[in-house]
């Protein structure tokens, strides 16, 4: 009886191990795969020798069906060629929507992304790749002096193998004065935005300055002038290739009066504050999260507490392993 009891508690292990084995199994394989769309597109004038006489035009709409959450995908085109040729292919560009935001791909678009020139006539197909489900329609329409072909077509999805793009390491320098910063809102009634940040070319007697970077503010004569108590907001966009590795932040600031930094949402410390050399702060980040492929923005929110001089003066840079990509969708 005792040996009838362990073999059977022998079995049931050997059962569990087995389903274990095969939970982990398929685990591992939804993991190393996403979901991929090819979407048909065709686009410019045939003459007749490779498709009807008439202008052809196409536009795919990638859907971002999650409410309440960021989905982030690439894309890339490959073309195709007549008696059985092969044609070329781009390399993936990363891209983002928002929740329930609607992006489209049109003709103009791969036409850029290929390098050719428009009206050329093309075709082949749009693939996309996501580990969230989109929803992809392709809409085409066809016609000589006005439209006289319309259809729709929802692009279904496939799970493939999850292959990592090799890109050129990323290295930004971020510095204020000399990087792309953009105001995207402050309390001045007269201004409008987003607009470049300008450099303050009179800065305040006591503002010291960092080495390698200039103070921005909301107007280049700030020194001059007092500017409007409230919140003003400065963003620095970037883009990081969907391969990339060992993302990482580092920057040394000042602001005037106070000032909150922001990576993709995620607030990081510490607060920078003061306008001498002696209040310089340090702010690091690195790894994955906040960094995310595609987008990614970095934010201030400098808080100007009275009617007087506000500006913001950062020296910094990121860096991403396989980092670099192309920012246009």
């Amino acid at each position: 009886m005792q040996r009838l009891f362990t073999f059977g508690l022998s079995i049931s292990l050997l059962i569990m191990i087995s389903l274990s084995s095969v939970g982990t199994s398929k685990s591992s394989a939804q993991t190393n795969t996403v979901n991929q769309y090819a979407a048909k597109f065709v686009c410019g004038k045939s003459d007749g020798d490779l498709a009807a006489p008439g202008q052809y035009f196409t536009i795919i709409n990638v859907h971002n069906p999650l409410p309440n959450r960021n989905i982030t995908f690439r894309k890339k085109f490959a073309l195709g060629r007549p008696n059985e040729e092969v044609g070329e292919k781009t390399r993936f560009w990363p891209a983002s929507l928002h929740g329930d935001e609607v992006m489209g791909i049109d003709c103009p678009n791969i036409y850029k992304h290929i390098g050719r020139p428009e009206g050329t006539f093309i075709e082949g197909y749009a693939v996309i790749e996501s580990r969230a489900e989109l929803d992809i329609v392709s809409i085409y329409t066809a016609g000589r002096d006005h439209v006289e072909a319309f259809h729709t077509e929802r692009v279904p999805l496939r799970k493939v193998p999850n292959v990592a793009e090799v890109c050129p390491d990323l290295k930004l320098d971020i510095s204020t004065g000399f990087a792309a910063w953009k105001i995207t809102s402050d309390p001045i009634s007269t201004t409008t935005e987003p607009r470049p940040a300008p450099p303050v070319n009179v800065a305040a007697p006591s503002w010291d300055q960092i080495s390698g970077s200039d103070w921005i503010g909301a107007f280049p004569t700030a020194g001059l002038e007092a500017v409007s108590r409230g919140t003003y907001v400065y963003e620095f966009s970037f883009c990081l290739c969907s391969g990339f590795s060992n993302a990482k932040l580092n920057l040394r600031g000042l602001a005037d009066d106070s000032a909150r930094v922001f990576l993709n949402g995620t607030a990081l410390t510490p607060t920078l504050a003061g306008v001498t050399t002696a209040d310089v702060k340090v702010i690091s980040a690195g790894g994955g999260p906040p960094f995310v492929p595609g987008a990614n923005t970095l934010r201030v929110v400098v808080n100007n507490r009275i009617q007087s001089l506000s500006g913001l003066n950062i020296n910094g840079s990121i860096s991403a392993t396989a980092g670099t990509c192309h920012e246009e969708n």
